[in-house]
């Protein structure tokens, strides 16, 4: 295919500088010019012209962003101006209802760095060139720690490489397909051009037409080149002798390429949707509290590229980019992510700025040097691509049954000397990636790794979060991190420090160690470990346990980058500081560790109440003063349990309100069962915990049955599966259906009971699980239950929220139609105890 006009200059050039930023005649008409820039504008020094001439030509465009006001020091986010209580603090509606402002799920871009899986340097060192390896991205998102990981092998690398690239994600699965076809084909223009190209379909809302009709041409190809069983979604691309792509994909995967390719919608129409979320005025505060930390002209940068959503350098014209990029809209020309995202986050802050000092770009421009950062990977990966051996398999499936899908597919021998499993140890836990992963490693290699890392870890487990800490603590870490930040007590400053920098960044002077090593053994990794023969690195090999620190200084309790770093890593990536990274490797856990996890308490509440009563009795004896355990305990634990502890036991729980109480009280007498079968429906966040919490109070002993499923969405999607829940635009909720016998158990019971297992207060949401999906709602499936719902719902918002303050905002619903479930999901933490709990899950009165 032609590489004519495939860059992303205004005449279709490749950019290897700035160009000229005019991009129109001083009488307004479109006329970029084709010359390279060769001077700053001296008030901005962000955009470059070839001329005096064209500056002044471009000057009544360029002022606006030139005079931004985001660029004066003086600037301070609208609620300061407005002297209000930012929404970011008080968690009003925008921050309740993420799904009004992008679509849930859809992470494209990531929000960690890309890193090389592989770290030869610190592993296999130079006897790699020659090897053959596999690697295993299981649930990869987009490309960027696969072409960190190419681009970390030796430029000369003449092993094979088997690369195995999977992500439940339909919408992933499309876009990495056919960006790796454009990268890896040899037919294809220069690694320059198709960088760019690639790089326009990853980040930038619009592109050139040239551009989208390459992209057109491939999502055509790759959609006519399904040869698989009716119904599923198999292809392959043999692109030289050394060189193939091959895909295995379940029907939906091929169902959205076909309606991508399909898709024909007006450019103003899906430009009108990216702005309405991108620019939504309700969501001010989280722009702006993100803006805060920034130097001025790099507020200036990312503010420009909110508004255009093309990435290129500040300045260059855009003008030429006038066709919507289908791999970021869906087939109804609605824009696909939160309003939250950000591709700065996908790439390591200190790697862009490394290449701003190459190239000698301006320092004002962050988003410049990012373009040129991330053009440089996608090039050098399709370089190397192109003349390694390698063969790349492409899935869409849950991580835990892609082992079975190689299985079937001829590959069970198949060991991995890497497997990358993102942060899916967030929602599964990391014991189940243990056990599905230990034994997918390469035992002939003592570098082979199983690589994870969490960024809500610190939600599930005691003294998790910086703010557990007690007051005193708590001040010395603020005071830790003022004083790296230049501030020190005394200081007459004319300025106070922005209070979003100091909360945001408070974590990177807090110690994750212990509190991490916590939630590990509340997860029972080192019995999962044995089970699947690996053990926990104790020194890593492949990255930092840590964002902040050097692998070297893994150990370290805060970060160890100077205070340059810190402004790359902690402003512009704007982490958690939470963030953790854990690598297992072929090995056996010794029993000991075993048995010494096996004795934490399931709550990490039982610790306080050990340690006080170990101290009690050692004082009574006489031996030591009761005193310092009491220290010790508010130092370890700070009495903060991250979940209420109180579990749901068989038997304990009488109604606390009076509908409920006199169903219980009708009930609770009957021994003997009728045979009559009534049906509840309640979803109340993810339902393998709905379905846990029923099945362990009521369960069979009661005559309830318990069955897991969809319902409450949209007529036209029908059968729907759980990918396509999971992606919240079928407006299905994630529920439990209840049958029970009503001589034994009474329906106001079971409404009462569906209020004290969750948190009926917040819309869409339930922990860290966000989507309509997740919703809380009663489904009825009579007149009389919707009375008895909404009676049980008013006294149960009179004794437990009015006096908090709080408003139950459950919906109370037509049941209408169910669909059952996929298999796996039945019963599935009764099957999987190791597997994720949502943190609302417990009794919480």
């Amino acid at each position: 295919m032609s590489s004519e006009k495939l860059g992303s200059d205004p005449y279709g050039r490749t950019l290897s500088a700035w160009t000229c930023a005019r991009s129109h005649d001083a009488k307004g008409a479109v006329a970029p010019c084709g010359n390279l820039g060769v001077s700053l504008c001296s008030k901005c020094h962000q955009v470059k012209y070839c001329s005096k001439q064209c500056q002044n030509a471009h000057w009544k465009r360029h002022k606006k962003t030139c005079s931004s006001s985001y660029a004066s020091n003086e600037w301070t986010p609208a609620f300061e101006r407005e002297r209000r209580p930012a929404a970011w603090m008080t968690g009003g509606s925008a921050y309740e209802l993420p799904v009004s402002f992008g679509k849930a799920g859809n992470y494209l871009w990531g929000n960690m760095p890309a890193f090389d899986a592989l770290n030869v340097p610190m592993n296999e060192g130079p006897a790699i060139k020659n090897q053959d390896i596999a690697l295993c991205f299981a649930a990869s998102g987009d490309l960027r720690n696969v072409v960190k990981t190419i681009n970390g092998l030796p430029s000369d690398y003449s092993g094979k490489c088997t690369l195995v690239v999977n992500d439940f994600h339909p919408l992933v699965a499309v876009r990495n397909t056919i960006l790796l076809c454009i990268l890896l084909s040899p037919s294809e223009p220069s690694a320059e051009t198709v960088a760019e190209v690639v790089l326009h379909a990853l980040y930038s809302s619009r592109l050139t037409l040239a551009q989208d009709g390459l992209l057109q041409s491939w999502i055509n190809y790759a959609d006519d080149a399904e040869r698989g069983r009716p119904g599923n979604h198999m292809g392959q691309m043999i692109f030289s002798s050394h060189c193939r792509l091959e895909w295995a994909y379940p029907p939906e995967v091929g169902a959205l390429l076909t309606s991508i390719r399909a898709a024909d919608y007006p450019t103003f129409i899906a430009e009108a949707d990216r702005r309405r979320i991108m620019l939504a005025p309700e969501r001010i505060d989280y722009r702006e509290r993100y803006y805060t930390s920034l130097r001025p002209r790099h507020r200036v940068g990312f503010a420009h590229f909110r508004e255009t959503g093309v990435l290129l350098p500040f300045g260059q014209p855009i003008d030429s980019y006038c066709n919507s990029n289908r791999l970021l809209y869906s087939e109804d020309a609605e824009w696909l992510l939160k309003d939250n995202a950000n591709p700065a986050a996908a790439w390591s802050p200190l790697e862009v700025e490394a290449m701003r000092q190459k190239l000698n770009l301006p320092d004002e421009d962050y988003i410049g040097s990012l373009f040129f950062h991330i053009k440089e990977q996608l090039a050098e990966f399709a370089r190397r691509a192109r003349r390694f051996n390698l063969v790349v398999i492409l899935s869409a499936v849950d991580l835990r049954v892609l082992p079975q899908l190689l299985d079937a597919a001829g590959m069970k021998d198949l060991r991995f000397d890497r497997v990358e499993t993102s942060n899916v140890m967030d929602t599964l836990g990391p014991s189940t990636i243990i056990s599905t992963w230990g034994p997918r490693l390469n035992p002939r290699s003592p570098h082979s790794a199983l690589l994870m890392y969490s960024m809500n870890w610190a939600f599930h487990v005691s003294g998790g979060m910086v703010e557990s800490q007690w007051p005193r603590a708590l001040l010395r870490t603020m005071t830790e991190l003022g004083c790296f930040l230049g501030f020190h007590p005394g200081m007459r400053l004319t300025k106070e420090p922005p209070i979003s920098l100091l909360a945001s960044n408070l974590g990177a002077f807090f110690d994750t160690r212990a509190p991490f090593r916590r939630y590990l053994h509340l997860n029972r990794v080192a019995r999962a470990s044995r089970s699947a023969g690996v053990k926990e690195r104790k020194v890593p090999r492949i990255l930092p346990s840590r964002l902040g620190v050097e692998i070297k200084e893994f150990d370290s309790p805060r970060i160890t980058i100077t205070l340059e770093q810190f402004y790359f890593t902690g402003h512009i990536l704007f982490p958690t500081w939470h963030e953790r990274f854990i690598e297992f490797e072929v090995g056996e856990v010794p029993i000991v560790d075993v048995v010494v996890s096996s004795f934490v308490p399931s709550s990490t509440i039982l610790w306080p109440a050990v340690i006080l009563l170990v101290g009690y009795g050692l004082q009574r004896m006489g031996w030591l003063s009761y005193i310092p355990f009491i220290r010790l305990n508010r130092f370890l634990f700070n009495f903060a349990p991250a979940m209420p502890a109180q579990k749901v036991i068989p038997g304990s729980l009488v109604p606390t309100v009076p509908s409920a109480i006199a169903s219980y009280e009708t009930t609770s007498k009957n021994t003997e069962p009728s045979g009559k079968v009534e049906v509840a429906t309640f979803a109340h966040g993810c339902f393998w915990g709905t379905q846990e919490v029923f099945d362990k109070y009521f369960g069979a002993a009661r005559g309830v049955k318990t069955t897991v499923g969809y319902t409450g969405g949209e007529e036209k999607f029908k059968n729907p599966t759980y990918r396509q829940v999971c992606s919240g635009t079928t407006g299905f909720a994630e529920a439990c259906k209840v049958e029970y016998d009503p001589t034994l158990v009474g329906y106001a019971e079971l409404v009462e009971f569906f209020y004290r297992t969750h948190d009926p207060t917040t819309p869409n949401r339930q922990g860290n699980d966000r989507g309509t999906q997740y919703r809380s709602a009663i489904f009825t499936h009579s007149p009389e239950q919707t009375e008895i719902a909404r009676k049980v719902t008013e006294e149960v918002q009179e004794k437990h929220f009015t006096p908090k303050g709080l408003k139950i905002v459950s919906a109370i619903d037509d049941a209408g139609t169910w669909y059952d479930a996929e298999t796996y999901h039945q019963k599935y933490l009764e099957e999987n105890p190791d597997g994720y709990h949502c943190s609302t899950h417990v009794l919480h009165w």
